[in-house]
This record gives C-alpha cells, sequence and structure tokens, in this order.
C-alpha cells in the first residue's frame, strides 16, 4: 500500500506540471479501464487458476521470495533482485498471495500512468496516439502480469528525461540518478544504449582529441576482445534457436571463434527474419488459430490464461489495423522523429532481436511500441499514416500468414 501511495502522489504532481486537459482526462479513463480488466483478470485467475498468480514468471517472482528474509533475496542468483525485493515487500506486511497479487497489480496500473505522463506531460496536443498507447491491449496484457517491465519503462522514462533528451521536459538530476541505479538491477544492458545516447548528445562538449580517444578506445577494444564478443552474441542466438527447436548445427561453429563470409550471411538472414518476428507477430490469424487449437478448457495455452489470450488476439488485431501503420510512418519518417528516443528504440530491438530472435514476450514489443508512440507524442511530430503505410502493412500480413503456413 506504501507504493500505491507513492505512486498516487507522482501521479497527483505530474498532473499540475501536464499541459494538455485532454490528456489529463484520458489518463483517468485509462486507470478506470485498466482496474476493471484487472478486477476481472483478478476474479479469473482464483477462479480458473484456483492461484492469484499468473503462469511462470508472474508465480516464480512470488514463489521464489516467500519465506525468505531480505539476506535470503538477495542471495537468489539473478540480475533482477530489485523485483524481487518488490515482492518480498508486499509479502513481509500481508503474508498473503491473494492480496499481495492484488495490490501488485494496482501498483502496476499507477507505474504505467506515471511513466506515460512523465514523458507526455509537456507535449502540448493530445492526439489519437495517445490512445493508442494508452489503451493497446499489450499494454493491458503487461499491467495484469505480475512483471517488471512496467517499472522498467518507468526507469528508461526517468533516464530520457533526466538526459534533457525531451523538449521541455526534464527532471531533477537526482531522480536521472535514482533512475540510471534502478535500471542498472532491472535490466543493466539498456544502459549500454544510454551511454551511446550520452556520447552523440554531448560529445560537442568535449574536444575532438577527447572524442576521437574515446572512440579510438572503443575501436581496440572491440577489436582486442571481438572473439569474446562475438562468442558471447553467438551463444545467447544458437540458445534462443535451440530453445524454438530450430537446427543449430550449422552456427555451432561460431561458438569457437569460426566466423566466415557464407555463415555470416546465413546469421545476417537469420536475424532479418527475427526482425520481421519481433516487430509483427502474434500474427492475429496465426496466433488465434494456434490458440484455438492448442488451448486447454479454460483457454490457457503455455503461460497465458485464457483471458490473457483474448486481449493477445485482439491486441493483434489492433496493431496491424490502427499501430503498425504508424509504425512503418514511424520508421519512414525517423529523421523527423527525437532522434535520441529513436536511437534507444532501434537499439532495444537489436538486442531483443539478437538475443531472442524476435521470439519474446508481448511485455518487450508492448516496450516497443510505448516508446515509439510516445517519441512521437513528445515530438509534437504531425505524423501522416498514408494509403502507402497502410497498404505495406497489408502486405507484410499476408507475406508472414503464407509464409509461416
Amino acid at each position: 500500500m506504501l507504493i500505491s501511495i507513492f505512486f498516487i502522489i507522482v501521479i497527483y504532481h505530474l498532473f499540475q506540471t501536464t499541459i494538455s486537459n485532454e490528456r489529463k482526462i484520458f489518463s483517468f479513463i485509462a486507470i478506470f479501464v485498466y482496474l476493471i480488466i484487472t478486477v476481472i483478470d483478478y476474479h479469473w485467475l482464483i477462479s480458473i487458476e484456483n492461484y492469484p498468480f499468473h503462469p511462470s514468471d508472474p508465480s516464480r517472482y512470488y514463489l521464489d521470495i516467500h519465506g525468505l528474509s531480505l539476506k535470503g533475496v538477495l542471495a537468489i542468483e539473478s540480475s533482477n533482485h530489485f523485483y524481487f525485493i518488490i515482492n518480498w515487500f508486499y509479502d513481509q506486511i500481508w503474508n498473503n498471495a491473494f492480496l499481495v497479487s492484488f495490490l501488485i497489480k494496482i501498483n502496476n496500473v499507477l507505474v504505467f500512468i506515471s511513466a506515460y505522463l512523465l514523458m507526455t506531460r509537456k507535449a502540448e496536443k493530445f492526439t489519437y496516439i495517445d490512445i493508442l498507447l494508452l489503451f493497446n491491449p499489450y499494454a493491458i496484457v503487461t499491467l495484469i502480469r505480475n512483471v517488471r517491465d512496467i517499472y522498467i519503462i518507468l526507469f528508461v522514462v526517468m533516464v530520457i528525461v533526466g538526459l534533457d533528451i525531451i523538449p521541455n521536459n526534464r527532471i531533477k538530476k537526482r531522480w536521472f540518478i535514482i533512475g540510471g541505479i534502478l535500471l542498472s538491477i532491472t535490466r543493466s544492458v539498456l544502459l549500454l544504449i544510454f551511454a551511446f545516447i550520452a556520447f552523440v548528445k554531448y560529445r560537442k562538449r568535449f574536444s575532438k582529441t577527447f572524442q576521437y580517444s574515446v572512440l579510438g578506445v572503443i575501436l581496440i577494444g572491440c577489436f582486442i576482445f571481438f572473439q569474446e564478443i562475438m562468442q558471447r552474441i553467438a551463444s545467447q542466438f544458437i540458445s534462443a534457436m535451440d530453445y524454438m527447436g530450430e537446427d543449430i548445427v550449422e552456427f555451432l561453429p561460431l561458438l569457437s571463434g569460426g566466423l566466415n563470409l557464407s555463415l555470416f550471411i546465413v546469421f545476417i538472414k537469420r536475424i532479418i527474419i527475427a526482425l520481421a518476428v519481433f516487430l509483427f507477430t502474434p500474427h492475429p490469424v496465426n496466433f488465434i488459430s494456434d490458440w484455438l487449437v492448442n488451448m486447454d478448457e479454460t483457454g490457457k495455452m503455455n503461460i497465458y490464461t485464457g483471458l490473457d489470450n483474448v486481449l493477445i488476439s485482439f491486441g493483434a488485431i489492433f496493431n496491424y489495423l490502427l499501430v503498425i501503420p504508424v509504425i512503418i510512418s514511424y520508421l519512414f519518417h525517423w529523421e523527423k522523429s527525437n532522434k535520441f528516443v529513436f536511437i534507444f528504440v532501434i537499439g532495444f530491438i537489436i538486442l531483443y532481436t539478437v538475443a531472442f530472435l524476435g521470439a519474446t514476450d508481448i511485455r518487450n514489443r508492448n516496450t516497443v511500441i510505448f516508446f515509439i508512440l510516445s517519441g512521437i507524442i513528445v515530438q509534437n511530430q504531425k505524423l501522416k499514416v498514408t494509403k502507402l503505410h497502410y497498404l505495406c502493412a497489408v502486405f507484410i500480413f499476408f507475406s508472414i500468414y503464407f509464409i509461416s503456413n
């Protein structure tokens, strides 16, 4: 409850500095919608699953800390102690899985609205892009699950505005520092992207000699540790392929540094496929067909409950009709966007495309959608979605359908 109260205070203060009255109104509407779906999801879990947490990671985050001391929680082998501590904190106060689950879901709603308002509060215009961001079903799927990604979005926003990337929107340096520290214990790899952004943004403050020295050190480091870098990338790449049941024999030489031109070309082709998977799946027809065939009597498939799958199905349709044409327009007109937010988006996509070959959770796709759409909003960009962009979306829709069937 303390965390909820904290974020209610944060939202109140953000409202005071939010320029658009429409943005304030729709934020309230979004909170109301989120809470209704949260209650429905909570009732679904208790009635159908007989447990208040979703399968897989959402349950693990709670079960792994239940009954442990703080020292025991910190001893868990994980790069995500922050979110384990969130679950542990509530468990210490309430010691009731059902109440902890409900409070965490409420917090997710408040954290998401805090991130949205912090990112967009100085944007003058409220447009349909805001509505696509607030009411995207992928965002709702992420909100109702016990996962860290809503907090990661907030921490990324804190770092972005702390770096003075957003026009007229800046927070005090201490919040930027806090955001960076929290991001380092939730998804530290993203700090590499921000290190690059900071160098690009502030390089003119330093002499040419210093700039070239930094670039020289980076290039020398990449040359010296090239084998180690390639082996680490290859290891994650091959692990993802193996997880998806693909033949990995062809790529095994990468683990011992056996990179040649033909293998490199095959590697790049596989990455391009992964990029399409990340950006344009779940495909509505393919996902719904797969779900109807493989679901159990409650609608559950893999780690997603029946309600999750309804939201994902609706989200796949929602995105192909409304969001993907916007993303295509955004990519076509990237030079008009906020270049630093664009760098973050591209960096995030590259990281998850290489690491998971695009076959990642809805929550990671939602992160990309959030920052593409919020990046358009904060730039007050007059984004035109033309017939060409819709035709591209239609082409992608049928291409993925026929290739995969």
